[in-house]
């Protein structure tokens, strides 16, 4: 019962709480095939960081869709991703074909989060 309420009130919280910023996937150049997905109030910011965080790797974006609800949206992509991807690292890394991970991401824009949702992001994926 207490699960029940905990997924319960963070299906509420990604639904109704607005994070505006932006959702983005990523890819290294020389690993293609690996993606990431995330989310930043400041792409252009995050971007510096990865490169410092890869300094000998070129770092770049597929996509970035400014949302209302960056929050819900990484959440739901990254669940789909999971769903859809032969391997993932550190919850966030995916590989995956780049037209596969661009079709989840924008299957999730106009997903609601369900209890469902929240059951499976607090058992695999910290907010």
């Amino acid at each position: 019962m207490y699960n029940e309420i905990k997924e319960q009130k963070l299906a509420v919280r990604l639904n109704k709480i607005p994070s505006k910023g932006f959702v983005y996937l990523l890819r290294i150049k020389g690993k293609p095939e690996w993606i990431k997905v995330g989310r930043s109030s400041k792409p252009n910011k995050r971007l510096t960081y990865y490169k410092t965080h890869y300094p000998f790797e070129e770092c770049e974006y597929i996509v970035v869709l400014p949302t209302d609800h960056m929050n819900r949206l990484e959440s739901l992509t990254i669940l789909a991703l999971k769903e859809k991807c032969e391997e993932s690292l550190r919850r966030e890394w995916f590989k995956i074909e780049e037209d596969v991970a661009i079709a989840c991401l924008n299957s999730c824009l106009k997903k609601k989060a369900t209890k469902e949702h929240a059951k499976l992001i607090r058992q695999g994926h910290k907010l």
